[in-house]
């Protein structure tokens, strides 16, 4: 059996809780460390503290911190035999610990963002990208989770040569019911579901549901990102035709949340000209298992992969096209969306047991056994 230690930016994340599941299920031991974002977990045994998104000056304390730490974690460094690491500042608490305590373990690093300083030109840029080649230089291979990653970053810059393997955001475990869908005819129900962090998409949809005036109605899901949107609560509590459910956390709840939904928000304009056009999302997944309908803004790597299976409507200016959409959106047009579906199998959004042991013995081909 492989033992792999997987360093994490929140061991409380749930695409980290996915992550860990896939590859105990796949075969492998898993000893998960890391920083997190909540309470401490009596079960992980490398804490290295807790950090707060976006706020980087701390978080480069925090790494400072725990490299500095690093000798009491030396018994899960030995005691492995391969390092996955998820995001750049894990990448470099575990470059650093190899070098200190002279070990070579295979590393894998897994990029599931690229934050736009990674990719701007001034000092803080070059710096994160030198940081990166110095840390990643004995990488074994890169995993991320769109090839929209690969092409615009990994491939434009080409400072790690190692391997790059594409592992997308599908589900885990498979769903095991699917939500009651609504009637067929106005109001038109949209749904925003995840990390709620994007002020433009908030904008459009608060003025949609205003301008159609009972015609739509959008319900929001998951965490809103405070630092983003300060405003979140009382924007949407002075909304008529919107709520918002609160957070979730599993997948056994996903059917629930995504009750009585005719349409799903999959646009992002976050980090617009990059992250956010490059992305293939959790919700992307989600949303096509259960076999509703998704929204998405045209020229981004979520609409090229719809449009290749023929699904969903795409947008060349949501903020404007949509209006038009709604107006003009009839029960018989929605069906001929819905019906598109039924075609698609559930291999392109869910992944199997049989993938997490292709994962594992994957990612085994990099170690001795």
């Amino acid at each position: 059996m492989v033992h792999i230690l997987y360093l994490v930016h929140d061991i409380h994340d749930a695409a980290v809780q996915k992550r860990k599941r896939m590859m105990e299920d796949g075969g492998a031991q898993v000893t998960l460390g890391g920083f997190r974002r909540g309470a401490p977990d009596r079960n992980v045994l490398l804490d290295f503290g807790k950090t707060e998104n976006a706020r980087l000056v701390k978080r480069i304390f925090s790494i400072l911190k725990a490299c500095i730490r690093i000798f009491s974690y030396r018994t899960s460094f030995e005691n492995t035999d391969l390092i996955l690491v998820r995001n750049l500042e894990m990448l470099v608490i575990a470059r650093w610990a190899l070098i200190c305590f002279k070990l070579k373990k295979p590393l894998i690093y897994e990029v599931l963002d690229i934050h736009r300083l990674m990719i701007q030109k001034n000092i803080i840029s070059c710096t994160l990208r030198t940081l990166e080649k110095w840390a990643g230089k004995y990488a074994s291979a890169v995993i991320t989770s769109s090839p929209g990653f690969l092409e615009n970053y990994f491939e434009k810059y080409n400072h790690l040569s190692c391997d790059r393997l594409l592992t997308e955001n599908k589900i885990y475990p498979a769903l095991s019911k699917t939500p009651t869908l609504p009637p067929t005819q106005k109001p038109w129900r949209i749904g925003w579901h995840g990390m709620l962090r994007c002020k433009k998409s908030l904008d459009i949809l608060i003025d949609l549901s205003k301008f159609l005036d009972g015609e739509v109605e959008v319900i929001l899901s998951g965490k809103p990102a405070y630092d983003q949107i300060p405003d979140f609560d009382s924007l949407v509590s002075q909304s008529n035709h919107m709520s918002y459910t609160g957070p979730y956390g599993s997948l056994e709840t996903l059917a629930d949340i995504y009750e009585d939904i005719h349409f799903c928000w999959t646009i992002d304009f976050y980090e617009e000209g990059y992250n956010s056009d490059w992305l293939l999302p959790n919700r992307l997944y989600e949303v096509g298992a259960l076999q509703l309908v998704h929204l998405a803004r045209a020229g981004t790597q979520t609409a090229s992969f719809l449009q290749n299976l023929g699904l969903g409507v795409s947008f060349e200016s949501p903020e404007k096209d949509i209006y038009d959409f709604f107006k003009t959106l009839t029960p018989e047009s929605y069906k001929e969306l819905t019906n598109k579906y039924n075609t698609v199998p559930q291999t392109c959004w869910q992944f199997s047991h049989k993938d997490c042991i292709k994962l594992v013995d994957q990612l085994k081909t990099y170690t001795d056994l």
